[in-house]
């Protein structure tokens, strides 16, 4: 059973082996805290060479079918993330219970285009 009282005791554990240097540093991600700041950049050489980096077209367009990954634990986007941004899928990790807010950017966003494209 997942109490407050257990979680909160693997917390720890886990903040004691990190800061121990018994787990690495790496291992665990926690996705709902971002440290939010703007890009910079030496030079004007790489702004370009981050805009080449991100430009890309839609491989979707044109087909009949448009994949969509939604997945209820957010553990699992960071397994999953490499893989939909490599063949340009978008990717929702739903959280449990998500908030209508999320759902219906994800449907106004990504799934009421494809359709409009005829997508399946």
């Amino acid at each position: 059973m997942n109490s407050e009282r257990e979680y909160n005791r693997i917390i720890h554990l886990c903040n004691a082996a990190r800061m121990g240097g018994r787990m690495d540093g790496d291992l665990l991600e926690d996705r709902t805290r971002e440290f939010v700041s703007r890009p910079r950049w030496q030079s004007g050489a790489e702004i370009f060479w981050d805009a080449v980096h991100w430009y890309h077209q839609d491989r979707w367009a044109n087909q009949d079918t448009r994949v969509f990954v939604v997945v209820e634990k957010d553990a699992l986007s960071g397994v999953l993330a490499p893989t939909c941004h490599a063949l340009d899928t978008p990717l929702l990790a739903a959280r449990g219970y998500p908030l209508v807010t999320v759902l219906y950017e994800f449907a106004v966003n990504e799934i009421i285009p494809a359709i409009n494209e005829t997508q399946r």
